[in-house]
């Protein structure tokens, strides 16, 4: 071997170290999980890859994108770790700060999860009012909306008792103000932001398959 093909093997060796280094680091690397209480948290703790939505439970976009969630817990078992931070606009929607109460609630008695589907799959039923026959125009909304979640808080067979002093109890709904603080510090400006190991993804279709693909780099596929 000559002395001008050696330093070229050295060449390539040596830019090959950084890039090798860059992949090792980031499948070894720990990913970002934020602070959120242990029900707001599902599949392992360990698990190689982590999803942190930050959402809105009257948020269409937000009900559009929790099927795309719950198919990757599905697909991906205990290979990925999800976190849901609250991110209700309260400035508008009307019934986002009631929901992420409902949420909390059925969290602390172990039925955040159900409570996270029943409230995206109904979306429609307890987040608009009915619409006036034949124009667009809305009728005045006489729903109680809280006792729509009642109802749903009921059917999972949740304390009510528990559940009504949880609502109405200030302490709880300082856990959503933290997490919306968090949201600011992260300057999150629509929901539903999503993060994927780190990556930001805002909405449903970035989440299917920009963050799919980041949690397949992240295991290794």
């Amino acid at each position: 071997m000559t002395s001008q093909t050696r330093g070229l093997l050295a060449g390539i060796l040596l830019a090959a170290v950084p890039a090798v280094a860059a992949l090792v680091a980031r499948k070894t690397e720990k990913p970002w999980i934020p602070q959120a209480p242990d029900y707001r948290h599902a599949g392992a703790p360990d698990a190689p890859a982590v999803l942190v939505e930050f959402g809105d439970f009257q948020c269409p976009p937000c009900g559009y994108a929790a099927p795309i969630v719950k198919k990757m817990e599905s697909d991906y078992g205990e290979k990925l770790h999800v976190v849901f931070k609250h991110r209700p606009w309260l400035e508008m929607h009307k019934w986002a700060k009631a929901s992420a109460l409902a949420a909390e609630c059925a969290g602390k008695q172990g039925k955040f999860w159900p409570m996270y589907d029943l409230l995206f799959s109904k979306q429609a039923e307890w987040s608009r009012p009915p619409q006036a026959a034949g124009n667009s125009a809305e009728r005045e909304d006489t729903r109680d909306v809280p006792k729509i979640l009642e109802g749903y808080a009921q059917s999972m067979g949740l304390d009510m008792k528990a559940y009504r002093q949880c609502v109405a109890d200030p302490a709880t709904f300082a856990l959503i103000e933290a997490d919306v603080k968090d949201a600011q510090d992260h300057f999150i400006n629509s929901t539903p932001t999503f993060f994927v190991d780190g990556r930001r993804l805002v909405g449903g279709n970035q989440l299917k398959v920009l963050g799919a693909n980041e949690i397949e780099r992240r295991l290794g596929r």
